[in-house]
């Protein structure tokens, strides 16, 4: 694909590293036998799985379940799109000030693992909302679509790598940039193939898809001009009582895609964005009650912004640098009731103080569950900023 200055959108590349992990040596030694325990319950499988499970063990191979979702939303001086120039969020001459609204969600799922290293599993989903002003409903999804459906292969003690290919959701870290975003009526999800290692405290997955854009009333489709592909891995063995994790990401976007899915329907801009990052977080109970954790992401390439945005530069790629931070640090009371947990964090992400110039310098989150930090209030809460 080519875009408004006739360059070609680079197709992602990324390589997979492998690690290879150090021997254990092992001692023998005499123990003396322990002590008879009470034999542990095993772990319920779910309602329906347990069921099933008790009436026939031809059932322990089949995983089957559901969901049914309830949620009440009333919003005040939202804006509502194609109620005006005015319709601006938090304003209160915004036209269309009240917009309540009822979200219902059904999911069902049904997978089948005849071994340890093969299973299909597929999701169906049905979103919807009852009273929202705004057209087309965001978050209504209808009637019945498929969430995920995908078969993997592998996975083992004797087989640690596995191959996840099909509709699938990808969440890693605190979902500041890559989340199922299941906080949402509809959620997310990718078209997309996934490679994972795990061995001892290392594991690494290597990915790269396309996002799932929902259209009501028609069957789903991912933006085929818009990849996304990453190398993220995770170690417990370097930093002391702590999980370290590094990551490499990146979008590209062609100029078809805005328009790829649909009339009424907008995929992102035409875009080159790699992302490098490292989060680290202490491991539960390592510090006496104590906590830490954060992320450092820094962003280069191109971006363009949606054509006709008023302010900035139309109709060319931009170059972007971009960066952002999360430190966090808490203390949980264990020795009381219900455990509660204090903590402070600050965000920080850079903005673009000059919109009318060739650079774009405002930090770009690519796939988050931006409303699981601060409710619906995303330009605060999450990695949204500009």
């Amino acid at each position: 694909m080519i875009n408004g200055s006739r360059r070609k959108n680079p197709t992602p590349f990324l390589g997979l590293l492998l690690l290879s992990s150090a021997a254990n040596h092992a001692q023998t030694a005499v123990v003396p036998a322990p002590a008879a325990t009470a034999t542990p319950r095993s772990a319920s499988a779910g309602l329906a799985n347990d069921w099933l499970r008790e009436q026939d063990n031809g059932f322990n191979s089949f995983d089957l379940g559901g969901q049914f979702r309830i949620r009440y939303v009333d919003q005040t001086y939202f804006a509502v799109p194609g109620a005006g120039v005015t319709a601006v969020d938090f304003r209160a001459n915004t036209p269309d000030s009240g917009n309540d609204l009822l979200l219902l969600r059904t999911r069902v799922h049904l997978g089948w693992s005849p071994t340890d290293w093969f299973t299909i599993y597929g999701a169906g989903q049905n979103s919807e909302d009852i009273g929202d002003d705004r057209i087309p409903p965001p978050q209504g999804d209808g009637p019945f679509d498929l969430h995920q459906g995908y078969v993997k292969l592998g996975g083992t003690q004797t087989l640690p790598v596995s191959l996840k290919v099909g509709r699938q959701e990808l969440s890693y870290g605190d979902e500041r940039l890559i989340g199922a975003f299941d906080w949402d009526n509809i959620g997310r999800t990718f078209d997309a193939a996934k490679l994972h290692y795990e061995q001892g405290q290392f594991w690494v997955d290597a990915f790269s898809g396309r996002v799932v854009v929902p259209k009501e009333d028609q069957f789903n489709q991912p933006n085929w001009n818009d990849w996304f592909s990453g190398i993220y891995g995770s170690t417990r063995g370097v930093v002391p009582k702590t999980e370290l994790q590094l990551y490499v990401l990146a979008d590209n976007a062609s100029v078809m895609s805005p328009t790829a899915v649909g009339t009424g329907v907008k995929g992102n801009t035409p875009r080159d964005i790699y992302t490098v990052g490292t989060r680290f977080q202490t491991l539960p109970g390592k510090l006496r009650g104590w906590d830490f954790n954060g992320e450092f992401a820094g962003q280069f390439g191109n971006f363009e912004y949606a054509a006709k945005t008023p302010g900035v530069v139309n109709g060319q790629r931009l170059d972007h640098v971009a960066f952002a931070t999360h430190v966090e640090g808490g203390y949980t009371f264990d020795k009381v009731d219900w455990k509660p947990r204090t903590a402070m964090g600050l965000d920080y992400g850079s903005g673009d103080t000059d919109p009318n110039d060739t650079q774009h310098t405002t930090f770009v989150n690519l796939y988050p569950t931006n409303h699981k930090f601060a409710s619906s209030a995303e330009s605060v809460g999450g990695w949204r900023f500009g």
